[in-house]
């Protein structure tokens, strides 16, 4: 999990930028099951952790500014898959649970209407959602092979709620976010994709600055190559643009035009 919203300059209108970056650590074990005929099971358990800082304005009049971390915190995964090798077709279903986040850390809290600015300790819980992610890929022509995911992650009612300034952040829509790809083996060390993507858009969260977008469509290039000694390099850049979003702070300001360029690379061995 992660977000990285920083506003420029404060030409809205607004006393202070609204920003919001969080960061996570996580790791997962997973153990897997083979029963012989094509199907497997797997399952195993998740430890994430995660750091923040929020400034954003809780119940409109005040403007607060969250700083919180948490330590490690666990849930669990569990999943099916089924496989056919000869005409490379798997397809894997896993169901990722909930985690519930203690974060603690400081808050300060300006009055926009009285003055006057107060800091304090606060601790608190907010709950990462589960998700239930499909996963295929099949063969459809030699050496050219059709992928994709849709992963469902139940996001409505997600909520950043302090006991002392009320809500910083809250979401309103599930979110369904649906890839499908094609790659091709081009020669022994050779391979590349293209990879399309979308999710549909929705209000997300309307009352807070911290995620002005909702909604994407995406495309993505990729390309790798394997070595004879089984050292793979894989990159691959994506682009895609972002749905419109109103948020009210005091009034609606319209989100418009977004865009996104992504870019990754992967260093694997294989033995």
């Amino acid at each position: 999990f992660a977000v990285a919203t920083d506003y420029e300059g404060t030409s809205s209108g607004l006393p202070v930028e609204p920003k919001g970056i969080l960061s996570s650590i996580g790791v997962t074990f997973v153990l897997r099951q083979e029963f012989g005929n094509g199907f497997s099971v797997h399952g195993g358990f998740r430890s994430v952790s995660l750091d923040g800082e929020l400034v954003s304005y809780p119940g409109g009049t005040s403007l607060g500014v969250l700083d919180v971390s948490s330590d490690y915190d666990f849930g669990y995964l569990v999943g099916v898959a089924y496989e056919r090798p000869e005409i490379a077709l798997r397809v894997a279903l896993t169901y990722n649970s909930e985690i519930d986040h203690g974060l603690s850390g400081t808050e300060t809290i300006t009055d926009l209407v009285g003055g006057g600015t107060s800091s304090s300790s606060t601790d608190f819980t907010t709950t990462t959602p589960e998700s239930l992610n499909l996963e295929f890929q099949t063969g459809i022509a030699q050496d050219t092979l059709l992928f994709g995911t849709v992963r469902y992650a139940p996001w409505d009612g997600f909520n950043v709620t302090t006991p002392d300034a009320g809500l910083y952040a809250e979401l309103q829509d599930d979110w369904v976010t649906t890839t499908i790809g094609i790659g091709r083996r081009l020669n022994d060390n050779w391979s590349a994709a293209i990879t399309l993507g979308y999710e549909p858009e929705g209000e997300k969260p309307s009352s807070t600055a911290l995620a002005p977008t909702t909604g994407r469509q995406s495309i993505g290039l990729s390309a790798r190559y394997t070595s004879p000694t089984g050292i793979e390099v894989a990159g691959g850049v994506t682009y895609g643009t972002l749905g419109e979003q109103t948020v009210f702070l005091g009034q609606d300001y319209d989100m418009e035009d977004g865009e996104f360029w992504g870019a990754g690379i992967r260093i694997a061995y294989r033995f």
